[in-house]
């Protein structure tokens, strides 16, 4: 997470260098927002911090699908129920564009599990 805080505080500062903060700031990097996970497609969940009504909301990005900060939970505490729900019940989690999603174990040849959402 502070990684991907540090990385979006230079995006944003590139961006103002290079004039071009209207395409990232609020889009796809702001210093206010905080990275809490990104796929290996490079969809985002980030938790925003500015002022306002989605302040402390998780925000979805996906630059593919163009969200660009789509509310996908008011909340941590409501990501962490839905997910926990989802992991216990099977039930699916909705994306932003209002794709199922559901939580899958594979257990990897060295004897190991992970959970996938597929």
């Amino acid at each position: 997470m502070l990684l991907g805080q540090r990385d979006m505080e230079q995006d944003v500062a590139w961006s103002q260098e290079d004039d071009n903060a209207d395409f990232v700031v609020g889009r796809t990097a702001h210093v206010k927002w905080v990275p809490l996970s990104s796929t290996h497609v490079g969809t985002q969940l980030i938790v925003d911090h500015r002022e306002g009504p989605t302040y402390g909301a998780v925000l979805e990005i996906d630059q593919d699908l163009e969200l660009w900060g789509v509310v996908r939970w008011k909340s941590l505490s409501e990501m962490f129920q839905e997910t926990l729900e989802s992991l216990e019940t099977g039930r699916p989690v909705v994306t932003a564009i209002g794709r199922e999603i559901r939580p899958e174990t594979v257990r990897e040849s060295d004897g190991t599990s992970s959970v996938v959402w597929t």
